[in-house]
């Protein structure tokens, strides 16, 4: 019955013809279950719930009644059952002593969604995927002097479409799995061998520059690159196509960290900054920073584009009071800097479409 191809109605009929049927066997009661959190609109005005103590509590759960649908559908499971015109609707209580904690608030979390946060957070992300259309969002703000390539058509073209951002993906995937450790953490010994550092650049200059790019620091690490690349280095391959996308990700993973390198050495030597350059880095966050920062260059509005991310980066500096941090919008830089020299060539001021 949760089939698309199911007929409109069809939970309702079965429901009714339930109901008639246990009503011919002589059940004089039926219920449908409660209708979590439902009627607490009115309630939350009333003036004895508006002056009791709980006021607070009320709020809160009507707040989730009408804006946390996307983790249980509670408004939803209300209208459907009231279409059955229920005889009686017996208020549910919540009985709890002194104040309602953090822990009680996961615990009923916990009654009404079983699965748990993660479950639920990935239910969410995925449905949201389905509703909304990134490719296609990305399309409407591309700027008018470029002809970018045509949507790809069919399963088959879609995925001939993205073979280098799935490529990628599957390199960052694999190389997680056989370097992850036994608390799903990078090894110490891995990072420090084969992480990029300004001591690995000048001793191990092939491990550091081609490795690093594919180690990631533990699975929410991998996670969140794997995210920002199925938006940046997919859409800048849904528009541009293979062979630039894979030209942009290699050259923001190859030259951006050497460039920082380089700055922050000359600004240490230069009594600029005290701090040596000790840190390493992992992850493919500069490739895919460095699609970013060609794929603004399509757009429209690629300025305020250019002025958030350099904010965000400038505030992840600050809080992790590292100068590291500043690779990212080197990165940034050199995708912008690609796209600016590749398509500004008289014979490729265009995009032409496939």
């Amino acid at each position: 019955i949760r089939s698309s191809s199911a007929p409109h109605g069809a939970t309702e009929f079965l429901i009714h013809e339930a109901l008639s049927t246990l009503k011919k066997e002589g059940a004089h009661e039926v219920t449908l279950g409660v209708s979590p959190l439902s009627g607490l609109d009115t309630l939350s005005h009333d003036p004895v719930a508006a002056t009791s103590p709980h006021s607070r509590a009320y709020s809160l759960f009507n707040f989730a009644y009408e804006q946390c649908s996307s983790f249980y559908n509670f408004k939803s499971l209300y209208h459907f059952k009231v279409k059955f015109k229920p005889q009686l609707a017996p208020p549910v209580y919540l009985i709890y002593k002194g104040t309602l904690r953090p822990s009680h608030w996961l615990e009923l979390f916990g009654v009404f969604v079983p699965r748990g946060f993660i479950s639920s957070g990935l239910s969410v992300l995925a449905r949201a995927y389905q509703r909304i259309d990134l490719q296609k969002e990305i399309r409407t703000l591309i700027r008018l002097d470029f002809i970018v390539q045509s949507p790809a058509k069919g399963p088959y073209k879609k995925l001939l479409r993205a073979r280098v951002s799935l490529a990628i993906a599957l390199a960052m995937i694999a190389t997680f799995l056989l370097t992850q450790g036994p608390r799903g953490r990078l090894p110490d010994q891995i990072q420090s061998s084969w992480s990029f550092s300004w001591q690995q650049l000048t001793h191990h200059p092939v491990h550091s520059l081609l490795i690093s790019p594919f180690l990631h620091e533990n699975l929410l690490h991998i996670g969140f690159n794997l995210s920002l690349l199925a938006v940046f280095v997919l859409g800048l391959e849904n528009l541009t196509g293979a062979g630039f996308t894979l030209l942009t990700f290699g050259m923001g993973a190859l030259l951006t960290n050497p460039i920082t390198a380089i700055g922050i050495e000359i600004m240490k030597r230069a009594a600029w900054v005290r701090k040596a350059w000790i840190e390493h880095d992992v992850g493919a966050s500069l490739g895919i920073l460095s699609c970013a920062g060609a794929l603004f260059y399509l757009l429209t509005r690629r300025h305020t584009a250019i002025k958030w991310t350099l904010l965000t980066i400038g505030l992840d500096c600050i809080l992790r009071k590292s100068l590291l941090s500043m690779n990212h919008a080197i990165a940034l830089g050199i995708g912008y800097f690609i796209a600016h020299v590749y398509f500004t060539q008289p014979y490729k001021s265009t995009i032409t479409p496939v």
